[in-house]
């Protein structure tokens, strides 16, 4: 694949104005011309909106058209399309009440969308598919603590049968609570899903993998300018989990690691 890109920006004022273009030559699937535009104004000091414009081009890569895993029942598509897509976005950012709050809306029309098919053993093309979402994030320091909470809603569709995308969470919530005392630092970070579609691995009808929730623990040591340990302990709770149907997830783990800088 050969690609070729140019990036134009200009700021006036409150106003700045963001143009790129892209060509890729793709040894198998040929010539794809891409790019966006975005316009974003300053309409005070603490208040911010933007509105883009983008279209996209993606290859299905080597693992999906070419190498089977035979032992899983699965074989790889060397028929697979690329897929291409148009998506618009809509966003607002402000300060306000100690804290920094953005939302963005968006759409995402996707065509010839790469997933999973009906069989659950390769890949296929969904011929038209649409993505609406929302993200709301807020980020703030409290007595000392760094707070980021962003949550995500979307609203997925197989526009060709009306069903909703696999294995995708229609409302996202993530946490994560930091701050560090001298040479240590410490953070918690809490990821919740609510359940979502899926294929079941035993007769291939549609089934629902339920949502979860995971919390995480990260803590650190800095024994000097070049030395630091850390520590991570994922699924804190020994939560039971899956993401995809029929595989479970890590119980809790634990990760040491001592680090040098030089």
């Amino acid at each position: 694949n050969d690609g070729v890109y140019a990036v134009y920006i200009r700021e006036s004022g409150p106003m700045d104005f963001t143009l790129s273009m892209r060509n890729d030559n793709n040894e198998r699937f040929g010539n794809h011309s891409t790019g966006s535009i975005a316009i974003g104004r300053d309409f005070s000091d603490t208040v911010r909106g933007w509105v883009s414009y983008g279209t996209a081009f993606k290859a299905p890569n080597l693992i999906d058209l070419y190498v089977d895993f035979p032992s899983f029942f699965f074989f790889s598509n060397p028929n697979l399309n690329p897929e291409t897509a148009e998506s618009i976005e809509l966003s607002l950012q402000a300060q306000g009440f100690g804290a920094t709050w953005k939302l963005n809306v968006f759409r995402n029309d996707i065509d010839d969308l790469i997933s999973t098919d009906a069989t659950f053993s390769t890949l296929a093309n969904i011929q038209k598919a649409r993505i609406d979402g929302l993200e709301a994030t807020v980020s703030s320091t409290v007595a000392g603590w760094n707070i980021d909470a962003a949550l995500t809603l979307l609203d997925h569709e197989n526009r060709n049968t009306g069903a909703d995308l696999l294995r995708r969470s229609g409302q996202t919530f993530s946490l994560n609570v930091a701050r560090d005392f001298g040479a240590f630092d410490l953070a918690v970070n809490l990821l919740a899903q609510n359940e979502h579609q899926d294929i079941d691995p035993i007769n291939y009808g549609t089934s629902t993998v339920a949502g979860y929730g995971v919390v995480n623990l990260i803590g650190g040591y800095r024994f000097n300018e070049a030395f630091d340990l850390r520590l991570r302990i994922g699924n804190l709770l020994d939560k039971d989990y899956q993401i995809v149907d029929g595989f479970n997830t890590q119980g809790r783990t634990a990760q040491l690691s001592l680090n040098y800088l030089f």
